[in-house]
């Protein structure tokens, strides 16, 4: 009889000791996966949201007076600009993002403007490896179009975007054949005076102060505009 009981209590303890195991076993898992599904949620963009866009609507957003569909619906508009304008991908290092921001200093008066708009949003979010890609691009929209550029620069708007210019331009806007920053600065302004026939003196000189201004040591953050 004793022999009987001890065995029904070392069958208890052995089937508890097992579901405990079991379950033990079973949470992190769970956990594993609801922490995983949380993380992928937040790493959604809306940039509609970011960007300012009021309605959300192709139709009634619009950059430089033109809806968003007067771009878009263009077979010639590139995929990579409508890709980043409906939020379905977010520019990185990669060879699509520099691809797209090659687009900014494309002669193609349809499509200029939001190539440009590309440009200035994706100087807007970048950081870590994005901060890598963005300088030149940068650089060589400013060069081939600096009357166009400075006018951007004073739209309310925008008063953010010259820093942004500056710091990535700074950070990744050399060229390789330029190994100082005095050589950074010579070519800046003498690509940019070459694209600026007629300029007056005032341009000349705010010309002459950005190309100061991209070379100025990290640590020096005003900016004369």
């Amino acid at each position: 009889m004793k022999t009987y009981l001890y065995t029904r209590v070392l069958i208890l303890l052995l089937s508890l000791f097992v579901a405990h195991h079991g379950y033990a076993q079973a949470v992190p898992e769970r956990d594993t996966v609801y922490v995983h599904d949380t993380i992928y949620i937040s790493n959604n963009y809306d940039w509609r949201e970011i960007f300012g866009f009021r309605y959300h609507d192709s139709g009634r957003d619009s950059i430089a007076g033109y809806p968003l569909d007067y771009y878009t619906l263009d077979t010639a508009c590139s995929a990579y600009a409508i890709g980043f304008l409906g939020s379905s991908w977010r520019p990185s290092c990669d060879r699509m993002t520099d691809e797209l921001l090659a687009l900014a200093v494309r002669k193609d008066p349809k499509f200029h403007p939001l190539y440009v708009w590309c440009l200035f949003m994706t100087l807007r979010i970048s950081d870590g490896c994005l901060a890598e890609n963005v300088g030149l691009p940068a650089r060589r929209y400013a060069e081939v179009y600096p009357k166009e550029f400075f006018a951007a620069m004073d739209q309310p708007r925008d008063s953010d975007m010259y820093a942004l210019f500056i710091e990535a331009i700074r950070y990744s806007g050399d060229e390789a054949s330029e190994h100082s920053p005095d050589e950074v600065r010579a070519h800046i302004e003498a690509r940019m005076l070459s694209h600026c026939t007629g300029c007056s003196a005032a341009l000349h000189q705010r010309i002459h102060q950005f190309s100061v201004d991209c070379t100025l040591p990290f640590e020096q953050n005003t900016y004369d505009r």
